[in-house]
């Protein structure tokens, strides 16, 4: 009795295995998918220029923003995909105050390959990124600058400023697929991440460009650090995407 039971479980756990492997190997294994996860950092730009207002005394801060990330995702085994991923941002300020009249336009382009680990084979995953960027500041317009005598000139720039960034990610998430071999995903997740630059900052290229100290948000090497560091090339995450398996 005892060897019939034990051969029944063998038979029970070799069968349950042949149709897991027999479920992957029949399951679609691509996945499309479109976020505006990048439209939240035009969001938190949007939250930066407030606060500069408030902080900085500058009233006229106006902000835009807009992005789109598209992602393809293979799944190599039941627990383990590689993906690539591409980004786009546009985020725009302008200042409006005595003196000062300057707009500018960020650009950013994303490429990303993924890995992904699913624990249980199914929705919950962790991954890592690897990636590059490439961020473009375009500032143009009146501004004040202290000139290293100490005087102050009121000059018209017209400044472009690129950056590259070796980028590094870690995330988590969920992939919800609703149907049983294919059909529609929705795959909210978070994540943070860490961009390395490349050459001199956005600030630095601006100092040089105009041989002075240029006033307001223009002029503060923590706003470029937090538009570089923690909007762009890096900082948390957030996205909720939509897509298809097939």
């Amino acid at each position: 009795m005892r060897n019939f039971v034990l051969r029944l479980l063998i038979a029970m756990l070799a069968s349950a295995a042949v149709f897991a492997q027999s479920d992957f190997a029949f399951s679609s294994k691509n996945v499309f998918t479109v976020d505006f996860g990048p439209s939240l950092i035009g969001s938190m730009l949007r939250l930066s220029g407030a606060v500069a207002s408030s902080t900085m005394g500058m009233q006229d801060i106006d902000t835009d923003g807009f992005g789109i990330g598209m992602q393809y995702e293979r799944q190599l085994l039941e627990r383990l995909s590689l993906a690539g991923r591409f980004s786009f941002l546009r985020a725009g300020l302008s200042v409006d105050e005595e003196g000062t009249r300057l707009g500018a336009n960020f650009f950013s382009y994303s490429a990303e390959a993924l890995v992904r680990y699913y624990p249980t084979g199914k929705v919950f995953f962790m991954g890592m990124m690897l990636g590059y960027a490439n961020l473009l500041a375009d500032i143009s317009g009146e501004a004040k600058i202290t000139m290293p005598d100490g005087n102050i000139n009121v000059t018209e720039l017209h400044f472009s400023a690129p950056r590259n960034f070796l980028k590094l990610g870690v995330k988590l998430g969920w992939r919800m697929n609703f149907g049983a071999a294919s059909g529609l995903v929705f795959e909210p997740s978070l994540g943070y991440n860490i961009g390395i630059g490349f050459g001199d900052t956005i600030k630095e290229q601006m100092s040089q460009y105009v041989s002075g100290h240029v006033g307001g948000i223009f002029g503060d090497t923590v706003f470029y650090n937090s538009i570089e560091h923690f909007l762009f090339a890096g900082g948390p995450r957030v996205t909720m995407a939509l897509g298809m398996r097939f």
